[in-house]
């Protein structure tokens, strides 16, 4: 039951127009207030099952909706889902998030936005990224 929630609620997201779709990837992204797409910097918010992907987006989706910032994150289909949020062996594993930043100022007010309302729902971790093979625990 809780299984169809998380799909009910990610489905939405892209229905309500939150989220596009992009039928090529795995991948639906939020444009938000894109400027500087050369910018060379970007963030990982990390979950290892679709249960942490929905714990974490309930609270970061609609923070980074208000701030108009630019983020992509997993297509609710059931590849997708399988491959980024549950199969260790993908170089993608992992990535629930992505957030492009415009500068280093955005980066700034993301960064210590992302770690108060973070804080705030409890969402905090450490994973051992090094103990599975994929790029986000190669990213700095």
């Amino acid at each position: 039951m809780l299984q169809n929630a998380i799909q009910s609620y990610h489905a939405e997201l892209l229905n309500s127009g939150v989220l596009t779709r992009s039928f090529d990837t795995v991948w639906a992204s939020h444009k938000g207030n894109i400027s500087n797409p050369n910018y060379m910097w970007k963030m990982h918010l990390y979950a290892d099952s679709y249960q942490d992907w929905y714990n974490l987006s309930r609270i970061v989706i609609p923070w980074l909706v208000s701030q108009n910032a630019s983020f992509k994150t997993v297509n609710p289909d059931v590849d997708s889902v399988n491959r980024i949020l549950q199969d260790r062996t993908d170089d993608q594993f992992g990535k629930a998030f992505t957030i492009y930043p415009n500068n280093e100022q955005e980066f700034k007010k993301l960064a210590l936005g992302l770690e108060q309302v973070l804080t705030a729902a409890n969402l905090k971790t450490k994973p051992s990224l090094n103990e599975h093979r994929h790029n986000i625990a190669l990213e700095r």
